[in-house]
């Protein structure tokens, strides 16, 4: 992608305290994703996949739904727990849901650049019609 811009948000500033303003995003240049890529996207994101996926997503955000609930010393304690019960090989428990956090997060992350790269290209198409509309053209 190729925009004069590639944050789409960068534009307002870190405090937002400058609304984007029509003419910015129309300035915005970009082009498309090729179409392997597009195909990608499309076959990832196919029900039975894509469901799969997020059920494990569904399971870090109820994780984090349960540890945002606990004190740092509930916490520790439940670590202490979690890690004194652990008998198998491998990392251990702690490590395992640490692993599936940062993986959601980083998925996660992926996907709402994803979509913050769509809307910018929606809002740079809708802006240079506004301009048109509002300069007196056709769009």
């Amino acid at each position: 992608m190729t925009t004069t811009n590639p944050d789409a948000f960068a534009m307002a500033g870190d405090a937002g305290d400058e609304p984007v303003t029509a003419e910015q995003y129309a300035a915005c240049e970009f082009e498309p994703f090729s179409p392997e890529d597009v195909e990608t996207m499309f076959r990832d994101f196919s029900m039975p996949k894509f469901a799969d996926e997020f059920g494990d997503h569904g399971v870090a955000l109820r994780l984090a739904s349960c540890v945002l609930r606990l004190t740092k010393a509930e916490m520790v304690d439940a670590v202490e727990g979690m890690e004194r019960d652990f008998s198998g090989e491998g990392p251990g428990p702690t490590y395992e849901l640490i692993d599936q956090l940062q993986r959601s997060r980083k998925r996660l992350r992926e996907l709402s650049n994803l979509l913050m790269t769509a809307e910018l290209r929606q809002l740079s198409a809708a802006s240079v019609v506004e301009l048109k509309l509002t300069e007196g053209g056709v769009a």
